[in-house]
């Protein structure tokens, strides 16, 4: 696929996809034309690449990963890190919902208080 695919598969821009593959995290084929083709292991990378990003793994960690210069230790301890920090997106993303919860009841009642005068 090319990169403008990837990049809608993906949904990140393509200059993400081309940095990531300037500092060595995926890497791509190209046509003749010149223009670069990924294939599925390089889909999946850049995917999992995405993933790890997410959770807050930097760039640096991912780098060391991906090269298996990462001890089990040190790659266990990553993972502890970014799950607790989803583990704290969570809790405040639960905590917003509960918030706009309250203030659609708030509105539906004002209105239903508002409509009946």
């Amino acid at each position: 696929m090319t990169i403008t695919e990837l990049s809608i598969k993906l949904g990140v821009p393509t200059s993400t996809l081309r940095y990531y593959e300037q500092i060595g995290l995926i890497f791509s084929g190209r046509q003749s034309n010149g223009n670069r083709t990924y294939d599925e292991q390089q889909f999946e990378r850049a995917r999992r690449i995405l993933l790890f990003r997410r959770a807050g793994v930097t760039i640096a960690e991912l780098k060391q990963l991906f090269s298996n210069n990462m001890d089990d230790t040190t790659a266990l301890k990553m993972l502890a890190d970014a799950k607790r920090r989803i583990s704290e997106q969570e809790k405040e993303l639960a905590e917003t919902m509960s918030f706009l919860e309250m203030k659609t009841n708030w509105h539906r009642n004002h209105k239903a208080n508002y409509s009946e005068k």
